[in-house]
């Protein structure tokens, strides 16, 4: 699997996504991971189908994402 420019797009969507759902008090903050895999999933369903290839896309965009928040955090401290 090669990393698109699709992908990358997806995890910077994912990334904003999740920092939208932080700010809100109703949503589990354990659980924001999971919200994130099935927005993207979902997402990656509808735009270019079902298959096992989208379900590794949407784990390795929801992975950068999370690694990316990671980076960020770090570098602002």
């Amino acid at each position: 699997m090669i990393f698109t420019m699709q992908l990358i797009y997806l995890s910077i969507i994912m990334l904003i996504i999740g920092e939208a759902l932080k700010k809100f008090d109703f949503i589990n903050k354990k659980l924001i991971i999971l919200y994130l895999f099935v927005i993207s999933l979902l997402l990656n369903f509808i735009f270019h189908g079902i298959s096992v290839q989208t379900l590794f896309e949407s784990i390795i965009a929801v992975s950068l994402s999370v690694l990316y928040y990671d980076v960020i955090r770090l570098i602002r401290n």
